[in-house]
């Protein structure tokens, strides 16, 4: 596993982490934890599983949490709603065990998600398909999917993976006050 940056971190311990700006966003909004989203409240390291649950719903539905028209609405929406669950959202069978690790990693309250990321390793490695996916079977998979993505076709796959989506439909206007 390969883990990028998400854009989430930030200074717990500097002189101004508590006061916001005019126009300022610490984190990717498509993986912000709701808590980080409010300025009144703390943030500590369940943040970082919501992300990792905001990236492993992208993995199993091939769409982000949420679409929205603009930022307002999609830091909204991060904050109060719960996400459809996958099987839901993509019409295809998900197993049970892993979804509810997800659906935790993305609770709105910090307390309801998984209490470290020791606690999510063993959440994922209790799955009962954990043990199925080998990571030779991860790259015969990349160099699958890596192939049918550059090969030249008129008509997309059943199996290629999905474009990335984007979420914020049109660029947002950001102002000097």
């Amino acid at each position: 596993i390969k883990v990028v940056d998400f854009g989430l971190v930030k200074d717990r311990f500097a002189d101004d982490a508590r006061i916001t700006r005019a126009n300022a966003i610490t984190g990717t909004p498509l993986y912000m934890a709701p808590e980080s989203i409010d300025p009144n409240q703390e943030v500590d390291h369940r943040a970082d599983l919501y992300a990792v649950g905001g990236v492993g719903y992208y993995l199993l539905c091939g769409v982000e949490l949420f679409e929205a028209e603009n930022l307002f609405q999609l830091l909204q929406l991060q904050s109060t709603t719960l996400p459809d669950p996958p099987s839901l959202r993509t019409g295809v069978a998900i197993p049970n065990d892993l979804e509810r690790v997800i659906m935790k990693c993305l609770a709105k309250a910090p307390h309801d998600r998984p209490d470290s990321a020791e606690e999510l390793d063993r959440m994922l490695a209790a799955c009962a398909d954990a043990s199925g996916w080998t990571p030779e079977l991860a790259h015969a998979w990349w160099r699958q999917h890596l192939s049918e993505r550059t090969a030249p076709s008129s008509t997309p796959s059943p199996t290629s993976p999905v474009a990335p989506t984007v979420i914020l439909r049109r660029a947002l206007p950001v102002s000097e006050s």
